[in-house]
């Protein structure tokens, strides 16, 4: 079986509507390689389970390797973390507008990448982000997310290990 039918074989198995993917992909006009390209990323995707918390004060749930750096940045006023599949395929904690000197002193020591972006809507983002740390690497980000929380807050993190699970469909 080729590459594609697996991925599709597997996605459908993960619970998802390949036929909407695929209509998707023609409306989008995507060529075969970006077709494969995105099936892999939507594969990836579903194989993997990030645990989650809930917070005090949230009415949504957090990922658990981020969760410790949300809470301690909270006044900072992040808007989105976790894993985005989506946006650049990494850990990122995104702020609205340009964060403080203390918020990017603190990332760039714990080993995080920061960059300012405007999208579309014209409105200033911070990513703060682990390069080169995939998905399922949930421990790799805990880590990392909690440096970032201990650097910002000065306070000493406890260790904790965070496993994400990951299925194979095929």
């Amino acid at each position: 079986m080729e590459e594609k039918e697996r991925l599709e074989s597997e996605i459908a198995k993960g619970g998802r509507r390949i036929d909407l993917i695929k209509q998707e992909s023609k409306r989008l006009k995507w060529t075969e390689a970006e077709y494969l390209e995105n099936l892999r990323r939507v594969a990836e995707d579903i194989r993997v389970e990030i645990p989650e918390t809930y917070m005090f004060g949230f009415s949504m749930k957090i990922e658990m390797p981020v969760a410790v750096a949300v809470e301690h940045l909270i006044n900072e006023s992040p808007v989105s973390s976790g894993f985005h599949s989506s946006l650049n395929q990494r850990w990122t904690m995104v702020f609205a507008g340009k964060v403080s000197p203390k918020v990017a002193s603190a990332a760039k020591e714990a080993g995080l990448e920061v960059k300012e972006r405007i999208p579309t809507a014209k409105i200033l983002f911070t990513d703060i982000s682990l390069p080169n740390v995939r998905k399922e690497e949930c421990n790799k980000a805990t880590k990392a997310f909690d440096k970032f929380a201990e650097r910002y807050s000065g306070e000493k993190m406890p260790p904790r290990e965070v496993v994400c699970k990951v299925t194979k469909y095929s």
